[in-house]
């Protein structure tokens, strides 16, 4: 029975928890798995609650905020009790609330981009014929599937104006040629 034990199970007997670590060992893990839970989700959940003003408004984003907060809190306190499973728990909620806002970002990029390339065509356009477009009938979308976000396009003789959305036509981002870009909430 010694032969078929590995060596360095024979030096920890498996009593209270000896096996694992000292208690004082184990808080120490546990500490530092939390610092390193910590500097991974909130820096996450301060981008993707920073990114709801921009990407669904102000509403929508303090009801993230509270959400991420109360995660933060009630796991935290979840975690002197039942350690791992907590985290595992509070992870999952956290990323499930950040994944959709993260691809909301990108949703962003991709619009906001279309909407600067429509910006730049009508600026073109005026060159070439002298007056802004009428509307986008004329435009290559480079992203066609973005097409929808572009709520509103308007000319007259004096400038133009884009006004497109990312999740919901109630938050909107504009460009008129008078004033340059702008965000209205909803």
């Amino acid at each position: 029975m010694d032969n078929i034990m590995p060596s360095i199970l024979k030096n920890y007997p498996i009593t209270h928890g000896s096996f694992l670590g000292s208690t004082k060992q184990i808080k120490k893990e546990r500490i530092l798995a939390l610092i390193m839970l910590s500097a991974i989700l909130w820096p996450l959940d301060i981008i993707a609650v920073a990114a709801a003003l921009e990407t669904k408004g102000g509403v929508p984003m303090v009801f993230l905020m509270t959400t991420l907060l109360v995660i933060n809190f009630i796991g935290f306190l979840c975690l002197l009790l039942h350690f791992w499973s907590s985290m595992i728990v509070m992870v999952i909620l956290q990323l499930a609330l950040i994944w959709g806002q993260i691809s909301l970002v990108f949703k962003m990029h991709y619009v906001t981009a279309e909407a600067a390339n429509v910006v730049s065509w009508a600026y073109s356009e005026r060159v070439k014929t002298g007056s802004y477009p009428k509307d986008l009938s004329n435009y290559v979308f480079l992203h066609p599937k973005y097409k929808e976000c572009m709520q509103s396009y308007g000319s007259d003789e004096e400038g133009f104006t884009v006004i497109y959305y990312i999740s919901s036509p109630n938050v909107s981002h504009y460009y008129t040629s008078g004033k340059g870009w702008g965000y209205y909430p909803d």
